[in-house]
């Protein structure tokens, strides 16, 4: 038996052996991701994280992270994972290119990914409840009950199963307590919006708890499509989850957590925004006559999926030294969503996307617990299988297709056979060996080194066909030729639509690691240094036209960072003053890029190339300042640099010069709260006001040539490159949370976003030389919610 079959099939019957064994009584363990003053701890600033899987107080981790509990997520009216941008410090989070707000980008420190097909993989990975979520379709639905989330920064290459080059979203869901509890909420808002949450939490006597909750969610849109005469994007939300914890003996507990989630949106909808081709003249003129949130395109965008999520957590106490800790998890999702990405009334560039995904992983642990020494060893198995399709129609497609008029079919296939489908099957394979020590060598001094050997194979199966009118009027064609004599001196030529299947099978391997050091001088200051190396796993480029370059692949990504930082906690009576700071320098080699090619008469081309070297530094600063116990202070301040060093692009242009994307050098956010004093018999009052900004950024990996080989400037494409950037975003909003009103059951929140009505643009498409279109972000929302808890 391999490695990844044992690994797998012994976690298997510890989940199995959890699940059958009588039931005791354990003690129940501490809520994990708590960024709230606790009054029960002994340091009500405590901050308690689970990013090393462990439980550790956020002060004593020699690594930057950011950490958002329950009701910071309301306070700050994080709905989904788009709205965590702007709430963390070093997160942009962005729509996908073609793929719009069903499918969002995350970039921290200015790492990130663009590339959305299976055959790649991100490099900021989130997890929920430890378990990996690779594709970012469909993960954009609401957040509810959840415990906290916590944000990793930089390369996490030993304790985390995926490629982590950029940092890690790790989201935790509330798990079963030992008291009954259950509340009802209910939020009414602007833009009809429409949310009800619900939760109740059940005691099954010694053997444990059973925890479920619910959400459904829905908004109006705000963009107007002038032809169809409706908002196209709308929300409609729903999701329930069911966590189960056995505590099977005194040393055995089992947890177990099964999500559904259901998503029926709208689109995203956009405009374009600057062009110089003639295919785009219309709709430029066109938007003198519309309105900021307006649009004319016609086809009838959705967004439409189902999620099933499984996660297995078996622990056992071997003894008072050593832990045995399993982790099972499963994920099943399908997405199918519809974008008219050139944003005009034309049939110029609409993208229907289907992709269905299943995946399973298993995690085995053995954890140590010694006077001066802690230590974790684990093997780790992933297997994730899935299809995905892209179809286009449409001049920018290379396939033509004639305009049907005002309203487009929102089904590619309707313009049989003059659309062209992208269609790649892909199965990703990984598995680990890791092992993770922090040793005491005093009260004051303290070391951390952990070593990770990744092994990972992806196969694809690529069957890419479109309209090719030289090879046939009436039917598909197959899009790439194949060497069918298997005689490399021949041409290769094109195979009929039977035969139109790539095989490719590629393996990578790597060793990851990190070291710190950490330093306490006295009781609330740590000072650490760290040093971490991590990789992201290569891939095919699956857009080729012949089986040479489908054959061609990506090479890993890998990084080697330092990063300096202190955490302060500074008290005299009731003032309080909390500073992190970490500075950071990232050095990356073969660093990840997507380029989009536009070839005369044929589909545009996604082609994923390595950038030589490319170094990302900056700082980062969080705060939290309490001079009196009814006022609070708090913020954040990133700066990010990063650069090229050496990028080649395959046409031979040196890109060294390019902007980095997705990298705004600086981003704050400044929180007033007011705590006013008052009787505790009749609750507790936060009033808070906060403000955000976040410099204007390039989003896209492409670019437009400024000059030749040569040298010889190319005016046009200076401004392409101008006009991929999105602007500055400054934004204003407050809340007002009333906890136990007047002494009663019910919480009362009112809050607003955007409270200045700020209007700006945030990415949809780009093909840089060709066009640019844009999707307006949220005006100004508001909102009550009311929540009743009952005990």
């Amino acid at each position: 038996m391999n490695r990844p079959q044992f690994t797998y099939a012994l976690g298997c019957f510890v989940s199995l052996l959890a699940l059958t064994t009588p039931a005791l009584a354990m003690a129940s363990e501490a809520e994990p991701a708590s960024a709230e003053p606790q009054a029960e701890n002994d340091d009500q600033y405590a901050i308690v994280v689970t990013a090393r899987r462990r439980e550790e107080n956020l002060q004593e981790v020699p690594l930057a992270i950011s950490v958002l509990n329950d009701g910071a997520l309301k306070r700050e009216n994080v709905v989904d994972v788009s709205d965590l941008g702007g709430t963390v410090p070093g997160l942009v989070v962005g729509n996908s290119i073609g793929g719009g707000r069903s499918t969002p980008t995350f970039a921290i420190r200015g790492q990130s990914q663009q590339e959305l097909s299976g055959i790649a993989d991100p490099s900021v990975s989130l997890y929920i409840n430890d378990i990996a979520v690779p594709r970012a379709q469909g993960v954009n639905t609401g957040f509810f009950d959840i415990a906290g989330i916590e944000v990793a920064k930089g390369p996490q290459g030993t304790l985390f199963g995926r490629n982590t080059t950029g940092g890690a979203i790790i989201v935790r869901t509330h798990r079963p307590e030992r008291n009954f509890e259950a509340y009802v909420s209910q939020t009414l808002g602007n833009l009809d919006t429409f949310a009800t949450e619900a939760m109740v939490n059940v005691p099954l006597g010694d053997i444990g708890a059973l925890r479920i909750a619910g959400q459904h969610y829905q908004r109006g849109g705000f963009l107007k499509d002038t032809i169809l005469k409706k908002d196209i994007n709308t929300i409609n939300e729903d999701a329930i989850r069911a966590s189960l914890t056995l505590d099977l003996s005194e040393k055995l507990r089992n947890e177990t957590t099964f999500q559904y989630s259901s998503t029926d949106n709208g689109g995203t909808g956009g405009y374009v925004s600057y062009s110089q081709n003639a295919l785009f003249a219309a709709g430029l003129a066109a938007r003198a006559n519309l309105g900021f949130y307006e649009t004319e395109s016609g086809v009838p965008m959705f967004a439409k999926g189902n999620t099933y999520h499984v996660d297995n957590a078996t622990t056992f106490e071997l003894s008072d030294a050593f832990t045995v800790k399993n982790i099972l998890g499963y994920r099943k999702m399908d997405f199918h969503n519809m974008e008219d990405l050139d944003g005009t009334q034309n049939v110029l560039f609409p993208v229907e996307r289907i992709v269905d995904q299943h995946q399973i992983s298993n995690e085995l642990q053995l954890q140590g617990d010694f006077d001066s020494l802690k230590f974790i060893l684990g093997g780790y198995y992933f297997r994730e299988k899935g299809s995905d399709q892209a179809l286009t129609a449409g001049a920018l497609a290379g396939v033509g297709a004639a305009d049907p008029g005002l309203i487009e079919p929102s089904d590619m296939t309707a313009y049989f056979p003059r659309y062209s489908n992208t269609w790649v099957g892909f199965t990703n394979t990984s598995y680990a060996i890791f092992l993770q020590g922090d040793y005491n060598v005093n009260d004051t001094v303290s070391l951390t080194a952990g070593l990770r050997q990744n092994w990972d194979k992806r196969h694809a199966d690529i069957y890419n066909r479109a309209y090719i009118g030289t090879v046939s009027t009436t039917d598909l064609s197959c899009r790439f030729t194949l060497d069918q004599d298997a005689n490399p001196a021949t041409p290769e030529t094109r195979p009929n639509l039977a035969g139109c299947h790539f095989k490719g099978d590629v393996s990578f391997n790597e060793l990851t690691y990190n070291l710190s050091l950490q330093y306490k001088p006295t009781d609330g200051v740590m000072a650490y240094v760290a040093h971490r190396h991590g990789y992201r796993t290569g891939g095919f480029g699956a857009r080729g036209n012949s089986q040479a370059t489908l054959g061609n692949t990506f090479e890993p990504e890998k990084v080697d960072d330092v990063e300096l930082g202190v955490k302060a906690d500074l008290r005299m009576g009731d003032t309080f003053l909390r500073m992190n700071l970490a500075a950071f320098s990232a050095k990356y080699k073969d660093m990840q890029r997507v380029l989009i090619q536009n070839p005369p008469g044929s589909p545009p081309v996604t082609l994923t190339t390595n950038a030589g070297r490319a170094r990302i530094q900056g700082i980062e600063f969080e705060t939290l300042f309490r001079p009196v116990p009814m006022f609070e202070l708090s913020g954040f301040y990133t700066y990010t640099d990063a650069k090229f060093q050496e990028y080649v692009g395959p046409n031979g242009d040196d890109l060294s010069g390019q902007v980095f994307p997705r990298a705004p050098k600086n981003t704050y956010s400044v929180t007033a709260t007011l705590i006013p004093p008052m009787d505790p018999a009749k609750g507790e009052i936060r009033l808070s006001l906060t403000y955000r900004h976040q410099d204007a950024y390039d989003y896209n990996d492409d670019y437009a040539l400024e000059k030749t080989l040569a040298g010889t400037p190319l005016p046009n494409g200076v401004l392409y490159n101008k006009a991929q950037i999105i602007e500055a975003q400054r934004t204003l909003s407050a809340n007002l949370d009333w906890k136990e009103v007047l002494g009663s059951n019910f919480d009362l929140a009112i809050f607003g976003e955007n409270l200045t009505n700020r209007r700006y643009l945030l990415p949809y498409m780009g093909i840089a030389s060709v066009y640019e279109t844009r999707t307006p972000a949220a005006p100004r929302t508001v909102g009550v919610r009311l929540t009743a808890h009952f005990k």
